[in-house]
């Protein structure tokens, strides 16, 4: 067991003992699924996951195998809990054999076997096995790898998780895509890393630098304590960042600075082509244990003792590639290839596979290629690509047809797998036609493009590629996932071509209706279009689709209403349009149909604040579609409007249940739970799965898509604050919104986001480390909040908020000053401007405001008093009055965050220090 194993099942012995009781049962049932490698039962509850009766804690399906867990600090002192529990167990379960008895506690392989001795000696029968914390453990370290309850099992444990990511059984090599013949390059590769800590590898696209890569990894990886593989392709427009970066095993991230500090290892940049600087200069400022890196790029970019350019493969392994060892032409038709075709490994392979699917033979291969070198030197390799494929479409015609029927070097995934299949997307990668981009689309090398859009010319299927694509906008229009978005933003000329030439007009409709749904309709350059060409399509508004576009088209008409300054007006709308979907309503038959019609009705009475009128609406639409989760994202809202937390958080913990649930909801809801009154939702769902939730917003994440900016909107201070690095990471993967000058709730979100990254950048690091990004994140927030609406006071501080953070004081009290109601915060405002100008009475008399303000209100929360007290405490010690250690003391009672109190109190040291040295 090398020492990353070892530190690992230390890590889960720690976090098992903070565990509570309720947590630890639910825990051991998984690691009790585990052991047996079956569905484990949890004790009787009701549909409120409440138990109904007493029960063993747990239990396979025919409960001859039962559990029972405990928490109990002196758990194996004296056997007397662990005999509680086997006696209770085996009385509520006559016919149990075996009895697992779990404890987060250790206890060490002697003294579990006293407590197996003890329970025989006392004339218990069935067979006991008792597991301490680090048997727990170990059983997680041999067993976790093949099971599908990794991410139940380390919701419970997210420090060891840290460790498993990176663990030598977990941390897998890719395996080679193709056959793989050995370069010469390798070794010269490995002596170089000998001398140098960090190598770039560089060379022409489909040169082989990846498989070169990963051969050099398979050589050298016994040397080290484990090898981090990160693909190019996970990470890519995104600022590399190596306290929170992905790794290619899984989808999510791993503070690689500490590993680095901590651990010798061999870390792989495949397919980097930027901030490889950043990542040379990172990797020797935390390389502490003689790890060694090694990146692959199309370019050269580190100096030259760092780096090794890869070349054309050599004539032995150009014939391997293409002859797949077995050479069946003459030495000298051999030479011709090789010369003619170069030795490019892309091109060979794409050669090599039209060969072996008998679309070429070497025969006529050769008279090919002859033909096009006494054509022209100047793009021969377009004419080759050209030649090549006009062989490959004899065979594959339909997949390349498809490609010159989307016409895009960046394909969405979901649409082509939709088009041609599996399969023939299979044999599009397979040819080397396509290439896996991210984890969104595909893309196609502009050469190969060139040469399919010349040689492929049928048209036949063109009816068929109109029908699956109408289908797919029906299916997705429903349930609206990322795939269906990409899909929009990638290729709206491609569905405003089929637009265009289609006859159908429900497919017309079908296609704006997509794209709205895709558009922000604030953005009136786009949106005013689309409802000129949705209203020439409503003809009697009898089809479903129809039907949708009306919707649309009222929504639109309500948006351009101000709801605030003709409130009237707006709600006379929105009466008016309920009107003519209720007669609508009335003449409908189909389920599916008249639940989307009652959806809309919900909607706009929720819209105009009959809330309860909208619930039922709601309901009605789960009489129809049992468990729509659109529908329940709407009664989830409502309930949250009418305080019942409980409703609210059944649906919640029902939606993060689903093994498959639309992004959109799991984003809203996300945005839900982001409320202050949702802090133990939100602790659940993101702080202690805080991987998922980053690798969610950031799979979201995309400029014309505003929901990732609405829900950092909300929670980038939290973020910031109790997981700075997740956040580095979102928000380098953050671009500016497209749509930012259209839509003013985006702006502002955006602006407030910005806020929080200010804050991160200025502690940690400050202007030291950070004053570059500090001075553009600060420009740009500046700009976004002066060109806001700051209507509230909300909008009003949170500028003010950024302003004192970057001491522009000045410009802050003028701000403040703006304020229309006097409540703690504003006052709490205030104060801080005015310390920040010196003036510390005139802090301290505001801040006294703040707090006597809020005990008026009766609300009494700790954590704003806390806050008060510190920034009282702040104006104190600028008058250097020594009353500043009693009341930051008191701040740091009532304190109820850790880390703040941890920090206050670092503070109360110096400055105690300070007066008692004075």
């Amino acid at each position: 067991m090398n020492l990353l194993e070892r530190s690992f099942k230390v890590k889960v012995t720690e976090d098992l003992k903070i565990l509570n009781g309720e947590e630890f049962e639910i825990f051991t049932r998984y690691i009790l699924e585990l052991i047996l490698n079956e569905k484990v039962i949890h004790k009787g509850q009701n549909l409120y996951a409440k138990p109904v009766g007493y029960t063993a804690d747990f239990a396979n399906t025919e409960y001859k195998i039962i559990g029972q867990s405990g928490t109990d600090e002196g758990y194996f002192d004296d056997f007397s809990k662990p005999t509680k529990d086997i006696k209770s167990a085996i009385k509520n379960h006559a016919t149990a054999e075996e009895v697992y008895l779990f404890s987060n506690r250790y206890a060490g392989t002697a003294r579990l076997g006293d407590l197996k001795t003890h329970a025989k000696d006392n004339g218990v029968t069935q067979k006991i096995l008792p597991y301490d914390s680090e048997r727990i453990a170990e059983v997680i370290l041999d067993k976790i790898l093949a099971s599908h309850i990794v991410d139940e099992i380390f919701k419970y444990l997210p420090t060891s998780y840290e460790l498993f990511k990176i663990l030598p059984k977990t941390s897998l090599l890719p395996a080679h895509k193709d056959t793989y013949y050995e370069r010469i390059e390798e070794n010269n590769i490995i002596e170089k890393l000998n001398h140098k800590s960090i190598i770039q590898a560089y060379g022409l696209s489909g040169i082989g630098k990846t498989e070169i890569t990963l051969g050099i990894a398979q050589k050298v990886s016994p040397q080290y304590e484990t090898v981090l593989w990160i693909d190019g392709d996970s990470i890519q427009n995104s600022k590399i960042n190596f306290n929170a970066i992905k790794i290619s095993k899984f989808d999510k991230l791993i503070n690689l600075a500490t590993i680095l500090e901590t651990y010798k290892v061999l870390l792989i940049f495949d397919n980097i082509n930027a901030d490889t600087f950043e990542i040379q200069e990172a990797f020797v400022r935390h390389n502490k244990k003689d790890s060694k890196c090694l990146i692959s790029s199309l370019t050269k970019s580190l100096d030259e003792e760092y780096t090794f350019q890869l070349n054309e493969v050599s004539d032995d392994i150009a014939k391997k590639i293409l002859f797949g060892g077995n050479i069946e032409v003459q030495e000298e038709d051999c030479a011709k290839i090789i010369t003619y075709t170069g030795k490019h490994p892309l091109i060979l392979k794409i050669i090599h596979s039209a060969v072996k699917n008998n679309i070429l033979n070497w025969e006529s291969l050769i008279l090919e290629l002859e033909d096009v070198n006494q054509l022209t030197d100047k793009g021969k390799n377009q004419t080759i690509s050209n030649r090549i494929i006009g062989k490959i479409r004899q065979a594959n015609e339909k997949e390349l047809s498809i490609l010159n029927y989307i016409n895009n070097r960046i394909i969405s995934k979901s649409i082509l797998n939709k088009l041609i299949g599996n399969i023939g997307v299979e044999k599009l990668l397979a040819n080397s036609i396509i290439g896996k981009d991210n984890s969104k689309y595909y893309s196609i090398h502009q050469i190969i493009l060139d040469s399919i859009k010349t040689e492929v010319t049928n048209t036949q299927w063109l009816n068929e590629f109109y029908t699956k694509i109408k289908s797919y906008l029906i299916e997705h229009n429903e349930i609206k996932d990322i795939g269906f978005y990409c899909f929009i933003f990638n290729h709206k000329d491609l569905l405003f071509s089929i637009f265009d030439k289609a006859s159908d007009i429900e497919f017309k409709r079908i296609i704006i209706y997509s794209i709205i749904q895709s558009t922000d309709i604030k953005n009136s350059s786009q949106i005013d279009s689309l409802v000129e060409k949705a209203q020439m399509l409503i003809e009697e508004n009898k089809s479903y689709y129809e039907n949708l576009l009306s919707i649309e088209l009222g929504e639109i008409k309500l948006l351009k209403i101000d709801k605030k300054k003709d409130k009237e007006k707006y709600e006379l709308e929105a009466k008016n349009e309920i009107d003519s979907l209720n007669k609508l309503l009335a003449s409908l038959n189909d389920k599916a149909h008249k639940s989307t019609i009652l959806h809309h009705i919900g909607k706009l009475y929720f819209k105009i604040g009959e809330d309860a009128i909208a619930l039922g609406k709601f309901e009605e639409v789960l009489e129809l579609k049992p468990n729509d989760t659109f529908a329940l994202l709407q009664i989830a809202r409502i309930s949250s409007n009418a305080k019942n937390d409980k409703r609210v958080k059944e649906i919640t913990a029902y939606i993060f249940s689903l093994s498959e649930c639309p992004l959109s909801i799991l984003l809203s809801f996300y945005e839900l739970i982001s409320n202050n009154n949702y802090s133990g939702l939100k602790s659940t769902h993101i702080d202690k799965q805080i991987d998922l939730f980053t690798a969610k917003i950031i799979e979201a994440i995309d400029s014309r898509y505003d929901q990732p900016y609405n829900i950092l909107g909300k929670i980038s201070s939290h973020l910031s604050y109790n997981f700075p690095e997740y956040f580095e990471t979102i928000v380098n993967n953050l671009p500016t919104p497209s749509n930012i000058d259209f839509n003013e709730n985006l702006r502002f979100n955006f602006a407030i986001t910005l806020v929080s990254y200010y804050k991160y950048l200025k502690y940690n690091g400050g202007k030291e480390k950070n004053e570059s990004k500090m001075e553009k994140t600060l420009s740009l927030a500046k700009i976004n909040f002066e060109l806001s609406d700051l209507d509230t006071d909300f909008k009003k501080a949170t500028y003010v908020d950024l302003l004192i953070e970057a001491m522009e004081f000045d410009l802050a009290l003028e701000k403040a000053l703006e304020f229309e109601d006097e409540n703690e915060f504003n006052f709490q405002k205030l104060s801080k401007i005015y310390r920040g100008q010196g003036d510390n009475s005139k802090a301290i008399e505001n801040i006294d405001k703040a707090i006597q303000f809020h005990k008026n209100s009766g609300k009494n929360t700790l954590a704003y008093i806390a806050a008060f007290l510190n920034d009282k405490a702040e104006a104190e010690n600028g008058d250097n009055n020594i009353v500043c250690l009693t009341t930051l003391k008191e701040a740091i009672e009532k304190q109820p965050t850790q880390k703040t109190k941890d920090q206050w109190t670092i503070k109360l040291d110096k400055w105690t220090e300070k007066f008692n040295g004075s």
